[in-house]
Formats: structure tokens, C-alpha cells, sequence
């Protein structure tokens, strides 16, 4: 029962994800002339998405490296991060979906953190995040005009 509770706020979070991409308010895509194909090998993200995403991974190393243990309460603060960055979605396209396919395993991620239950756990979902993070930067590259 609770997996299935879980997997249903997961989907639903997805889909006002999908539909908060699309949104007029957040811009224009097309004026910002992202190739739909990588460029020098890396996929372009905007830029104020990028800055988003490059501040939760120094959160993360931050956290990491002052040994903290509070990770239920450090899962949240990525969550609300991760809640940011979806709301400042305004890409479109195959650079957007693909952006798409690396962030949802990532925010699976944040979630299997704070459902931790053991130091194991916790620390498992920290070094899957951080690789996260290290295929993010070997995918993706800030888009800039």
C-alpha cells in the first residue's frame, strides 16, 4: 500500500512537471535557438536551468563534505532545489526531453534519500546523486547566447 502511495506521488509529480514545461509563462524556447542536437558533444540547457542544477550539486558536495547526517531534512531542501529548477523549465524539443530523461531518475533519486531508513541507504542515495550529477556535466552544457 504505501509503495503504491509512493508511486503515485511520483507520477503525479511528474506530470505537473511535464505541464509546468510547456507553460507559456515560463518563455519562449524558440528565442533562445537551442539546437535539437548536441553540440561539441553535450546536449545545450539553458542557462538559468543549468545554474539550478549545478547549485544542487554543490549543496550536495557541501553536505558530503561537513559530514552531515540530517538527511531527511537535506532530501528536502533538494526537493524544493529540484521543484525550482522544474518550475524555471521553459526549453522545448529533443534538448528538453533529453534534459527530461536524466532529471527524472535524478528526482527518484532525492526521493529514495528521504525515504531512507538506515545510514546504508542514505549513504547509497548520496553516491548514486553525486554520479548523477557527474553524468549530468559529461551530458549537458549551459546554453549561452
Amino acid at each position: 500500500m504505501m509503495n503504491a502511495l509512493k508511486l503515485t506521488a511520483f507520477f503525479a509529480l511528474m506530470a505537473s512537471w511535464a505541464l509546468s514545461c510547456s507553460s507559456p509563462e515560463n518563455g519562449d524556447a524558440a528565442k533562445t535557438h537551442i539546437p535539437d542536437h548536441p553540440v561539441n558533444g553535450k546536449w545545450l540547457v539553458e542557462q538559468h536551468m543549468d545554474e539550478h542544477i549545478r547549485e544542487g550539486r554543490r549543496l550536495l558536495s557541501s553536505f558530503v563534505k561537513h559530514g552531515d547526517t540530517a538527511v531527511h531534512m537535506f532530501a528536502s531542501t533538494m526537493e524544493k532545489h529540484n521543484d525550482k529548477l522544474i518550475a524555471s523549465c521553459s526549453m522545448k524539443g529533443v534538448a528538453h526531453d533529453t534534459l527530461h530523461a536524466w532529471l527524472q531518475p535524478h528526482i527518484a533519486l532525492t526521493s529514495a534519500l528521504k525515504q531512507a531508513s538506515s545510514p546504508d541507504e542514505a549513504m547509497d542515495a548520496l553516491q548514486q546523486l553525486e554520479a548523477s550529477f557527474v553524468n549530468y556535466t559529461e551530458r549537458f552544457a549551459p546554453f549561452e547566447e
